[in-house]
C-alpha cells in the first residue's frame, strides 16, 4: 500500500502546460533591466553595509599607503656661478 503523495510531475503535465503567471507575480527575465529606483531602494536599505565597506576600503588603502616603502627618490643640484664684471 503506497500512501505517498504523487509528485507534481506524475499528473502528466509538463512545464509548458502551466498557465503563464500574471505580470506582477512572474519573475523578472534576464533581458529586462531593473529600474534605477530598485537599485536606489536596495542601497537605502543596506546603507550601513555600504558605508562600512567604503570605510574599510578607505582605511585599508590608507594603511597600505602609510606602510609602503617609497619606490622613487630624487635629488636636485643647483649650481650658481658668479658673473664676472
Amino acid at each position: 500500500m503506497n500512501n505517498a503523495a504523487p509528485s507534481p510531475s506524475d499528473d502528466g503535465r509538463t512545464l509548458m502546460d502551466d498557465p503563464a503567471p500574471s505580470p506582477e507575480k512572474r519573475p523578472r527575465m534576464a533581458s529586462e533591466t531593473p529600474l534605477i529606483r530598485e537599485y536606489w531602494a536596495i542601497l537605502l536599505r543596506q546603507k550601513w553595509v555600504v558605508a562600512g565597506i567604503v570605510a574599510l576600503a578607505l582605511l585599508a588603502g590608507l594603511a597600505l599607503t602609510l606602510m609602503a616603502t617609497p619606490q622613487y627618490s630624487s635629488s636636485a643640484r643647483i649650481e650658481i656661478s658668479r658673473q664676472q664684471q
